[in-house]
């Protein structure tokens, strides 16, 4: 197993996590960069305040890290 992929609704336990095995890393991008867009659409359609600061999941998921 090379990459899990920890989905919105594998976090919300609706779903399992998707796993790719080696030589998969197109699968695994292309995945990625869906559910990113997914994200990304949920987000701005809430008109969330924010949106001007972050603009992708890796930023929202940064900034909680750091506590902003």
């Amino acid at each position: 197993m090379k990459h899990i992929l920890v989905t919105q609704d594998a976090a919300l336990l609706k779903c399992a996590p998707l796993y790719f095995h080696r030589g998969q890393e197109v699968a695994f991008q292309t995945t990625l960069a869906q559910e990113d867009e997914r994200w990304e659409e949920q987000f701005h359609r809430k008109g969330d305040t924010n949106s001007e600061q972050v603009s992708s999941f890796e930023e929202y998921r940064k900034a909680g890290a750091a506590g902003a």
